[in-house]
């Protein structure tokens, strides 16, 4: 594996892969699908890349929400926890929406269309306004807005255009949220979702298989600071129903209450003690009710077996706004995540099913997309199909690497 410290390195790196008839693949921080990183060829990490370039002030430039916008490029190798500390301690800003995990680097988590949850927002990758890109003859490409098409293109890049090695992305002035979380009963909080997403900034849910419960996640703007209830305490019962049925459902009918309140850079980040996988896909929102019943059928179907079987998952359920991303789970549809979670000891439990095993019911009938860096047992051919642009993608990307040097085993079947 090579780690160059700036753009000349790359260059070379790059050259030299190229003339010898090698591949070359971008690792971030290893927190994707694996299918997509591995290469026979070149392993290059940006981690030495990790300089804030520069913070700009965008005159006459303001959110729906009044926040002043501000453009920031980063080094591409930047991981997000030391980015948002930086942009928020050195400079007052932040990103308008971030996910759940803040281990990734800058250009790892909008290669994959990473996202967080909100009626309002779409996925960060829309964010992105500019990106510098060493191609595969080693030329600079630069992609700002005055190419929307290009930019559309290699927003969720995959790393088959080149190496990225600086974004531009569109911030905010920093500001608080706060968060409550609640126990509550499903068929309540599927009742009230245009509400909730309407009356908050933030909104998403986790349903807890073989009951009526889920516990919602709101948030909205404030001005002030709370604690945070020990949340190791939840991750604990979390791991300790993998095994233990009686618990289990304790801990699912523990109906408790959170407040706290942080600035965004913290806000969007949650503890987890344990190591997990996960699966994800987009459906249209307008289906979300209709296929949330389904799974939650095929759930049950699944315990009433002649051999019982108990899902111990959380089902994790995040809201998006559509965009104009070619290969991004939100192209021109507001739509609903749906992701399974289950920790890694999950493995060692024979008492368990993955409520998405193929065929993906969420695929098949309902539209679905599939995250980019996520598991999942689908080619990367059938991941394509999934995408209504996915043709203009691999069309825009041969300009660009007509040699397929950017391109690994797994992506083949599909460039």
């Amino acid at each position: 594996m090579l780690a160059p410290a700036n753009k000349e390195e790359v260059i070379r790196i790059v050259k030299k892969a190229g003339g010898e008839g090698q591949k070359v693949r971008i690792i971030g921080s290893g927190h994707s699908d694996d299918s997509i990183l591995t290469t026979s060829g070149y392993l290059v990490s940006l981690h030495k890349m990790k300089e804030i370039i520069s913070v700009t002030k965008v005159d006459g430039c303001f959110t729906p929400e009044g926040d002043q916008c501000y453009d920031v490029t980063v080094q591409a190798g930047k991981y997000l926890k030391e980015f948002f500390e930086e942009l928020a301690e050195k400079y007052d800003v932040c990103l308008p929406i971030a996910g759940d995990i803040n281990e990734q680097s800058v250009a790892g988590i909008i290669a994959t269309g990473s996202h967080g949850s909100g009626g309002r927002f779409p996925s960060i990758s829309n964010y992105v306004i500019g990106l510098e890109i060493v191609k595969a003859d080693g030329e600079i490409l630069k992609v700002t807005q005055e190419d929307p098409k290009l930019l559309d293109a290699v927003r969720v890049h995959l790393g088959v255009f080149g190496v990225v090695t600086e974004v531009t992305l569109r911030c905010v002035q920093n500001y608080h949220i706060r968060k409550i979380r609640r126990g509550r009963v499903m068929d309540e909080v599927l009742g009230e979702l245009e509400t909730k997403l309407k009356d908050n900034e933030h909104f998403e849910f986790f349903y807890f298989p073989h009951t009526d419960k889920c516990q919602t996640v709101s948030s909205h703007r404030y001005v002030s600071s709370d604690k945070q209830l020990d949340q190791i305490t939840l991750e604990t019962l979390r791991v300790i129903n993998t095994y233990f049925d009686l618990i289990r459902h304790q801990n699912y009918n523990f109906g408790y209450f959170i407040l706290f309140t942080k600035p965004t850079h913290r806000y969007y980040m949650y503890l987890c003690l344990m190591w997990f996988s996960e699966i994800e896909i987009a459906i249209p929102y307008e289906r979300c009710k209709e296929a949330f019943q389904e799974i939650k059928d095929l759930i049950e179907e699944a315990r009433n077996w002649q051999e019982p079987y108990m899902c111990n998952q959380i089902i994790e359920v995040r809201f998006s706004r559509g965009e104009t991303s070619y290969l991004s789970p939100l192209y021109l549809q507001n739509s609903v995540f749906w992701g399974e979670l289950y920790y890694l000891l999950f493995f060692l439990s024979k008492r368990n099913i993955s409520v998405f095993s193929p065929p993906d019911i969420l695929i098949d009938k309902y539209g679905g997309r599939p995250h980019w860096g996520k598991q999942t047992y689908m080619s990367a051919r059938q991941r394509g199909r999934c995408f209504p642009k996915f043709t203009d993608f691999v069309e825009e990307r041969l300009k660009h690497d007509p040699t397929g040097m950017f391109v690994n085993s797994y992506l083949a079947d599909a460039f």
